[in-house]
């Protein structure tokens, strides 16, 4: 019996974000729910909105962590067309999908950002939730996603001067690179197993941004080594991590260098032995991955507060716990590991809000039967 409802996957621009949606609705697919079909759209959707000055300003940027579908009722006979916007940057807007879209589900939703917005645009958006790079097991359409990924972002840069088979040659290295990224990427069934930790340890591991003249990078960059260092002297041996090693970290950050493995299969296998997780924030405010991947292993996490709004709030004291500075979050930790039946309770609570609200799954649905309540309504 053919599904009631068909999704239509338009062509990304990005691989790597909208994967967590793509995994949802196939996975949502292979449960029988929905039925997926791809659309190839190479168009490119340039036109960005911002409202970082509290006003709209429009520029002619696109926004390629912005994905498109379509959700069709057959027995309604009614289509919404919505988008996935997982932006890092919570003042920037696709310009396309705010005057095309039905819905927009916005991944770093801060409501003041939002309000500057037209009435007719803000009423659109809705928050997404915690995401992540995730791969599940269906394949399906894959080869075609990797082929008109590349044709979307070769007509995206595509400009007939005399650096043409420069941009060509940029064009073919820079998406060889993405796919090659997001093909081992992590897959749901390496986050679906929660094996529980038998030794109390904190886990704090990141990464250098390449943008080092930026202010926003110098200020992370900045916190993360001091965290680092206070983690490394208040608690010794009990702290596992440091700032992954590269050209930057290597110049700037020696006394930092995390020892352990950093490929991403190895770095969920490290969360997965961990017991206590500490998480600050990403680039622009933005929701780092990590807190998704801190709650999918049913870790007790340790928080720099956000600004990002979700749909359902991480309460303090139940799954999260959130510190203001860095002598507070080393403060918090050494209190954790005197009270190991607090860290059970907060991994599991952490877990619990996983399997509700972040996993993909169970998102995606969330967000397909809004739309279908909202127009019903």
């Amino acid at each position: 019996m053919k599904p009631r409802y068909t999704v239509i996957i338009y062509t990304p621009q990005d691989l790597n974000h909208s994967s967590y949606m793509q995994t949802g609705l196939f996975e949502l697919e292979n449960m029988g729910l929905i039925r997926c079909e791809l659309k190839i759209d190479i168009s490119k959707k340039v036109g960005r909105i911002s409202t970082e000055t509290g006003k709209s300003l429009i520029s002619n940027h696109p926004q390629q962590k912005t994905s498109f579908y379509k959700l069709i009722d057959h027995y309604l006979s009614k289509e919404f067309f919505f988008a996935g916007d997982l932006y890092d940057i919570s003042h920037f807007f696709s310009q396309y999908a705010l005057e095309n879209c039905d819905f927009i589900f916005k991944r770093n939703y801060v409501s003041k950002d939002i309000d500057c917005l037209e009435s007719e645009f803000k009423n659109k958006i809705y928050p997404m939730g915690l995401t992540l790079g995730v791969q599940g097991s269906s394949r399906k359409f894959w080869g075609l996603l990797k082929l008109s990924y590349f044709f979307a972002n070769l007509n995206l840069k595509l400009k007939l001067d005399r650096n043409l088979i420069k941009r060509i040659r940029n064009v073919i290295s820079h998406t060889s690179r993405h796919i090659e990224y997001v093909t081992r990427g992590r897959s749901i069934d390496l986050l679906e197993k929660t094996p529980e930790s038998t030794e109390l340890n904190v886990f704090y591991q990141v990464r250098c941004f390449p943008q080092i003249h930026d202010e926003n990078v110098k200020i992370i960059h900045r916190e993360r080594s001091s965290l680092i260092r206070l983690l490394k002297n208040q608690l010794n041996d009990f702290y596992l991590g440091g700032i992954v090693p590269g050209e930057i970290s290597n110049t700037y950050y020696k006394d930092c260098l995390t020892t352990l493995p950093t490929d991403p299969v190895s770095y969920i296998a490290q969360i997965k032995k961990s017991s206590i997780c500490i998480y600050t924030k990403g680039l622009q405010n933005s929701p780092a991955r990590k807190l998704s991947e801190y709650l999918s292993q049913g870790k007790c996490i340790v928080a720099e507060r956000f600004e990002t709004e979700l749909p359902v709030p991480l309460e303090n004291g139940k799954n999260i716990i959130y510190f203001d500075s860095p002598e507070h979050c080393v403060e918090i930790c050494k209190e954790l590991l005197k009270n190991p039946k607090k860290v059970k309770l907060l991994s599991k609570n952490a877990r619990v809000y996983f399997e509700t609200h972040v996993h993909p799954v169970k998102n995606v649905k969330r967000i397909l039967e809004l739309m279908l309540n909202h127009k019903i309504n």
